[in-house]
């Protein structure tokens, strides 16, 4: 026979986190805790349960060991001297072990296991009772078999209580609560009240021919026999009979005896009554709902149906009970009856806020909450055009107008189409049939408690029911009516195969929800009911999921004087501080080299308070990488001959505060630009060195050291050198790639012969290192690529597409004239010029001339004119006309008389015509958050705030959700013609945010466009000028191609050619989130960095960049530094050429 063992602890809490072990045979491939080990894991009150063989776990908890070698093992365990923690053993007829878990319930057998902490324990499915069976005196029943089935329906009975005639037989049972499956079904409904069903395999009575299930439930005391207790409530008479069954030597018998109320244990006190004058039970009796399905997920499937009955027309509300989840700023559909837009009746969250539309008129019912639960009733009533929305029981709109109200075509629970999905959780909803009123309503929400209310069985509101959809209705592939029409609700999966995702709510059985909560108490951590949160040692506010993985990743870890990578690559926030009674405090030479290291501890205890030193005799690589360590709590006391390397402390850019005793050897902070006054004053004061050592800082905290205005710093640096420590500055903070965030600088490092990252906050300009070559700046990431931009501007002023020219000749300034020209079709320009003058004052005769014609009112040198102008070309003696500007019928030019005009080769102007490789058509847009198809959308918001709060539109006309106007704040705050924007946006600056700003992510427009690939199709473009030179027909993307960076001596594969004009999407992630002026620029990580390098800003304010993506022939979308948006400029202008890349 194999010899027992125990799986590992840590295995075992894989079970929901409960304490439920696995005995097996060992083997070579297992590991294994001893009990030993157990009993101070758990302490010795606490039950061992032992897992075997099959039981509501997956297969993958199946030892390879027989029914014979289980018990064997068994009775090891139990004998063990060592072992004096109670172990619970429950064979079935299968000869196999079940033993508490985690909650949960086993799909094929239904059977439910409870926490361990409730020292409540539950039998599985299909047991024999082996001793005797039991009959049940027969006492009157008079509830009729309606009142059993609507009570199945709709109400959540109480765990442990099924009211039934006693002596009945099966037959009678069945019928009494309306048949077979009625009763079938309320079995399965009290299995998810932590029940579990029993069913009798050997009847004694000539009328138990078919097996009867009844429902049972346990109440045990750690130490006692197990003791299973049926409780039969007879409900007219409020009578009990109580049937015993207990276990002893794997043997079960069955005893009935009578019980009176005052008997029952309290776990099974919460009967539920009916209400003597309605015959109904009452609202407040109804159990709660924790420890059974709650709702459904509907991110991954949503409900429909088209059955006529649900598809009536007239009046009607709707009442549903839902919990948002973590994102409730996208627009997301509860319910729709049509499958239109704005048509019937919908229910949406958007933006913050929810809406209700009845036909196309929308109604704002108010701001929701992240996962956060809400109670909604929707009334139409149809003959008074009056449509109400209840939020929680309270009447948060309404109207008086549905225009385009249409009949349902559909019932949808979940959503409106793949783009407007329900992301949170659904707990019921119903369906009447005519306009609840007020008191309803409230009868409805319950006091708050809405999930537990269940309809009476007549009246109004039950007669007025078209459908009812509760949580206990749920399946994987449908939600079953429970109001008795049949109308259930089909579930359609996002994917194919897909079932519906249940939600479920676990009974509280600590303070905390959690099964360890008394184990975290132990440890030292501190609950607070109030806050509902935790606190180690003084660090607050830890959520019960946070508190667990601390406490798997730091109980009991430092306990000795090896700790060595005990908290190596630790996911935590803070660990429970070293036991004083394990600890080796005050001089012990303890090991813990790389002890913390690549942690995400923000406060590291190596000791259990502030004021005790832990005795270090290696500490290399302590903290290295800890790249959120603000705090370490606990004295260093190194030992005269530390084991101690640079590493100790590198890469913790947020560290504030250390204490550190006994340093005798150089140590750097370089990477710590926060590093407090304390800490260093600490470190001077109890150093114990008696050579001369350097401390190496950063350049911000150099800065304060040796500035002797800062009297406090600068007395640190002088005690220093009098004890022999020197500071030293340092340049930053080196990461790699894969921890590359905005701001970071990317350098070439000539030593690695790779490109590198620093961190942006630890960077100081003056200290780089010569092998470091500064390259670009992160402004993004998109998964695995950084995306980086250039440390200057390639131009300030330089046009994204160029000029378009002619040359005149053929005039004599010897003799004197007058030159003829018309502009577009009809404007003629007549320039005279006296006999004996240069060709200059020829070219100032046009420019005159250009300025003082009037084309429609507007001068020719005015851009919607042509933008006319002329230069002499001293070279040929001709003069060299040119136009800039956006209107095509202005960029035409004629000679009348008196020159001989000469176009260039390929006579375009690349200023107002389409370039024919970018876009498809005429115009491309972007999608605002609202829907709109624009050339503007708001990019960078506290510059679009600040602009068109303002700036905005002052509207004469109605402004409807979805429009393209965007109004000023003093319209959207008192006009009339935005009341439809007030009911919907609770002030202008989330109207602003959730109607104009650019949608992004976006599939659409502009926005798909990709600025490596656009400006790689027109930068190389050309053609000959007026003058015989090549040149660039798009003079902006041309720069971008040219641009690169070189180092010498190598190849960084950013150099010519590797940089474009970003796209508008670049663009906009450039500049989106960019402080508007430059005593902001510490909140701003780019421009940060920027400035300490003394490179080119690129401030919200006043920065208009170009992007490779088209507009229209005659623009090309920008960053518009005067209004914040991505919007359109003219090709003519001259702008930034700020080049991107990515790595």
């Amino acid at each position: 026979m194999a010899n027992y063992k125990i799986k590992d602890l840590q295995q075992a809490q894989t079970l929901n986190g409960a304490v439920a072990l696995e005995i097996q045979d060992g083997d070579s491939m297992s590991t294994f805790a001893t009990l030993d080990q157990i009993a101070e894991f758990l302490g010795n009150t606490t039950p061992v349960v032992l897992l075997t063989k099959a039981g509501p776990i997956d297969d993958s908890y199946l030892p390879d060991m027989s029914a014979s070698e289980i018990a064997a093992a068994y009775d090891r365990i139990v004998a063990d001297p060592i072992h004096t923690v109670p172990v619970v053993r429950i064979p079935d007829n299968g000869g196999q072990y079940l033993v508490p878990s985690g909650y949960g319930v086993h799909a094929d057998t239904k059977a439910v296991i409870g926490y361990y902490a409730s020292q409540t324990y539950v039998l599985p499915s299909s047991l024999t009772l082996t001793s005797e069976t039991f009959t049940l005196s027969r006492l009157p029943y008079t509830a009729s078999s309606m009142e059993w089935a609507d009570l199945l329906n709709n109400t959540a009975l109480p765990s442990g209580y099924l009211g039934i005639d006693s002596d009945s037989t099966s037959e009678e049972i069945s019928a009494a609560v309306g048949g077979v499956d009625a009763f079938r079904k309320l079995c399965s409904k009290l299995l998810r009240r932590n029940c579990i069903v029993v069913v009798s395999t050997d009847p004694a009575a000539a009328n138990r021919n078919a097996s009867i299930p009844v429902i049972v439930d346990v109440n045990r005391s750690v130490g006692l026999p197990l003791k299973i207790t049926l409780e039969i409530e007879y409900i007219s008479s409020g009578e009990y009979i109580a049937l015993t069954i207990t276990e002893s030597g794997g043997t079960f018998s069955a005893m009935r005896t009578s019980v009176s109320v005052s008997d029952i244990p309290v776990a099974l006190a919460g009967k539920a009554d009916l209400d003597p004058a309605t015959g109904f039970v009452e609202s407040s009796q109804i159990a709660p709902l924790e420890g059974r399905q709650t709702g459904v997920n509907t991110s991954d499937g949503y409900f429909s149906s088209d059955a006529p009955v649900l598809l009536f027309e007239g009046d009607r509300t709707h009442e549903i009970c839902f919990t948002t989840g973590d994102d409730v700023t996208t627009d997301q559909r509860l319910f729709t009856t049509a499958r239109g837009s704005q048509s019937n009746v919908q229910l949406f969250v958007s933006n913050g806020s929810m809406y209700a539309y009845i036909g196309s008129q929308l109604m704002n019912a108010g701001r929701v909450s992240p996962e956060t639960s809400y109670h909604v009733l929707l009334s139409v009533d149809v003959a008074n055009t009056t449509g109400k929305v209840y939020v929680n029981g309270v009447l948060t709109n309404q109207t008086s107008v549905f225009p385009n109200y249409q009949n349902a075509n559909v019932y949808i629970v979940g959503r409106l189409t793949s783009a407007y999905i329900f992301k949170g959780i659904v707990r019921f909803h119903r369906i009447f049939n005519y306009a609840l009123t007020a008191s309803e309503v409230a009868t409805l929400w319950n006091g708050g408690e809405p999930e537990r209310y269940m309809l009476p069985l007549s009246g109004e509101m039950r007669t007025g029911l078209v459908a009812e959809y509760i949580a206990a209705g749920l399946l994987a592939d449908k939600w079953r009516d429970t109001s008795g029409a049949g109308l259930d609700l089909p579930y359609v999966p996002t994917a194919t195969g897909g079932t519906a995702v249940l939600d479920y709510q676990q009974s509280l059985l600590t303070p905390s929800g959690s099964p360890l909560h008394d184990l975290f108490v132990a440890a030292g951590a501190v609950w607070d009911d109030t806050a509902k949160s935790w606190t180690v040692a003084d660090y607050t506010g830890i959520d019960t999921p946070t508190m667990t993985k601390i406490y798997e990743q730091s109980h009991n870890v430092l306990n000795g004087v090896d700790w060595t990578s005990k908290l190596l690559y630790a996911t935590i926030p803070v660990n429970l501080p070293p036991r004083a009674d394990v600890t080796g405090y005050n001089g012990a030479l303890t090991t813990a080299r790389s002890a913390f290291a690549g942690s995400t501890l923000e406060k590291a205890y190596i000791a259990v308070n502030d004021d005790t030193a832990a005795g270090l005799i290696d500490c290399r690589n302590l903290f290295r990488s800890c790249s959120k360590l603000k705090t370490v709590v606990g004295i260093i006391l190194l030992s005269d001959s530390v084991a101690i390397n640079t590493d100790v402390f590198a890469y913790c850019p947020l560290l504030e505060r250390v204490r550190i005793r006994n340093l005798r050897s150089s140590l750097t902070f370089a990477h710590s630009p926060l590093l407090s006054l304390e800490s260093l004053q600490y470190l001077v004061e109890n150093a114990g060195n008696t050579a001369a050592i350097t401390v190496t800082v950063h350049a911000d905290v150099y800065a304060k050291l040796t500035d002797s205005s800062n009297a406090e710093w600068y007395a640190v640096n002088a005690a220093a050198q009098a004890r022999q420590i020197g500071f030293a500055a340092t340049w930053g903070a080196f990461v790699e790639k894969d921890a590359a965030t905005v701001g970071d600088l990317a350098v070439y490092d000539k030593t690695a012969g790779a490109i590198r990252f620093v961190k942006g906050e630890t960077l100081s300009a003056a200290q780089l290192p010569e092998s470091l070559t500064p390259l670009a700046v992160v402004y993004a990431r998109q998964g695995d690529k950084v995306l980086i931009v250039s440390l200057d501007n390639v131009a300030s002023e330089l046009r994204w597409a160029a000029s378009y020219e002619v040359a005149l000749s053929g005039f004599d300034l010897a003799t004197g004239g007058t030159i003829v020209l018309r502009i577009g079709s009809e404007t003629e320009v007549s320039i005279t010029y006296a006999a004996g003058g240069t060709l200059a004052d020829l070219v100032s005769a046009t420019n005159t001339a250009f300025r003082t014609t009037l084309a429609y009112g507007s001068p020719l040198t005015s851009v919607d004119r042509g933008g006319w102008a002329a230069v002499a070309d001293d070279a040929s003696g001709r003069m060299i006309i040119t136009a800039n500007g956006y209107m095509s019928w202005w960029a035409t030019i004629t000679v009348i008389s008196g020159a001989t005009m000469t176009t260039r080769p390929e006579n375009v102007d690349y200023q107002t015509t389409i370039t024919s490789v970018l876009i498809e058509g005429e115009t491309e847009y972007i999608r605002r958050k609202n829907g709109v198809n624009a050339t503007n959308v708001g990019c960078n918001f506290a510059k679009f705030l600040q602009y068109r709060s303002v700036n905005g539109a002052v509207p004469t006309s109605n402004v409807p959700l979805g429009s393209a106007t965007i109004v000023n704040q003093a319209s959207f705050e008192t006009s009339e013609f935005c009341a439809e924007l007030r009911a919907a946006y609770a002030d202008y600056a989330s109207y602003l945010f959730g109607e104009h700003m650019a949608e992004y992510p976006s599939a659409y427009g502009a926005m798909l466009r990709d600025g490596r690939t656009n400006t790689a199709k027109i930068g190389r473009l050309r053609f000959t000028d007026i003058y015989g030179q090549s040149k660039p027909c798009y003079p902006a993307a041309a720069a971008a191609l040219e641009y690169g960076v070189a180092v010498e001596g190598a190849t960084t594969g950013l150099e010519a050619g590797a940089w474009w004009l970003p796209s508008a999407e670049e663009v906009y992630l450039l500049m989106r989130d960019r402080v508007l002026v430059s005593t902001d620029v510490e909140k701003d990580p780019v421009n940060r960095t920027l400035l300490r390098l003394s490179k080119a800003t690129c401030y919200g304010t006043g920065y208009y960049p170009w992007t490779s993506c088209e507009c229209n022939s005659s623009s090309v979308f920008i960053y518009n530094g005067t209004t914040g948006e991505d919007g359109n400029g003219n090709k003519y202008s001259t702008r930034n050429v700020r080049p991107v890349s990515a790595l």
